[in-house]
């Protein structure tokens, strides 16, 4: 066992019985204090959590068919696995401090996705219908001259539906736009155009040493699958815990560095949620009893408004 110093004056201690509740005291040879020590064991506990959640074992191969696991890690279900707060804005700021010179690609599937997102597969208006297709045509460009036929004809469309998405319709009171969510695909697109991030791929320079992808689809394999092998691994865990397998997954693998009690004390817990939730269904309802738009919690609140942010590839 290794040695107890004081925690008052640093001079060895030796064993000195027991306290009421069982646990062993010290006392100090120089100054004469007693103390107790407290053994952190979250890390061990994290650890082996991590161990079964990770690995293809079952708790039912367990000694006891896993009651004595479970009842040490029932505490990390409770949490909900949240990288140190940064990202976002903050990752693309990191990159050009960092890395200035470093040419970014955008993920064209994602871009593609983005818009989708936006005016789903089956757009009803024409415009929508239209900038489906452009964004669709992203995925399949292989040269410098079809990529730049293909800007000609976004900022076509741009040009084209300018008025149109200038529309605003009287909405409680408010003058909103009347087409919203073709805007936010314009300006996803938009935004990728400006910043050059589109076809860096095709950039001869770059590609002197053989052809760029376009796309992330490589993780797939390196994550994406990893992660179904989790979900297979463990198929009884509830919903909500599946979740928080993939997050457990993801944060195992973001290389934080700091310790197990650290971590454990910056993430959210369910009494957390429980507790945005009470404070926002506390609000108004209709007078028919009804729940009012955006009374609740929502997810996006604790997350990235965007899954697909423009500097994720």
């Amino acid at each position: 066992m290794k040695a107890v110093y004081c925690p008052y004056c640093g001079g060895r201690t030796k064993r000195n019985g027991r306290t009421s509740s069982g646990s062993q005291r010290w006392r100090c040879t120089a100054c004469g204090a007693s103390t107790t020590v407290r053994y952190d064991d979250t890390a061990t506990r994290l650890d082996e959590f991590l161990g079964w959640l990770l690995s293809k074992d079952s708790q039912a191969a367990m000694p006891g068919g896993g009651r004595s696991f479970r009842r040490r890690t029932a505490e990390f279900w409770e949490v909900w696995p949240m990288p140190v707060p940064d990202g976002g804005s903050g990752f693309a700021k990191a990159v050009r401090e960092t890395w200035p010179r470093t040419r970014v690609q955008r993920c064209t599937f994602h871009a593609f996705s983005q818009v989708k997102r936006y005016t789903t597969t089956r757009p009803k208006l024409q415009a929508g219908r239209e900038l489906y297709l452009v964004a669709r045509d992203l995925m399949g460009i292989e040269t410098l001259h079809q990529a730049e036929l293909w800007v000609e004809r976004y900022l076509d469309w741009c040009g084209f539906w300018a008025d149109f998405l200038e529309d605003r319709t009287v909405v409680d009171g408010r003058r909103v736009y009347t087409h919203e969510r073709l805007r936010r695909a314009r300006s996803s697109l938009s935004s990728l155009v400006s910043a050059g991030t589109l076809f860096t791929y095709l950039d001869p320079a770059l590609a002197k040493a053989g052809p760029l992808p376009s796309t992330n689809n490589m993780i797939e394999g390196g994550v994406n699958s990893q992660l179904r092998a989790v979900l297979r691994n463990h198929r009884g865990l509830t919903s909500v815990k599946r979740v928080k397998a993939v997050f457990w997954w993801c944060h195992a693998h973001s290389g934080d560095a700091r310790t197990a009690r650290e971590k454990l004390a910056t993430m959210p817990t369910d009494a957390d949620i429980d507790f945005l939730f009470s404070v926002y269904s506390a609000s108004p309802s209709r007078e028919d009893g009804g729940p009012e738009w955006g009374d609740r919690a929502v997810w996006e609140d604790l997350h990235h408004r965007d899954p697909y942010p423009f500097w994720l590839d």
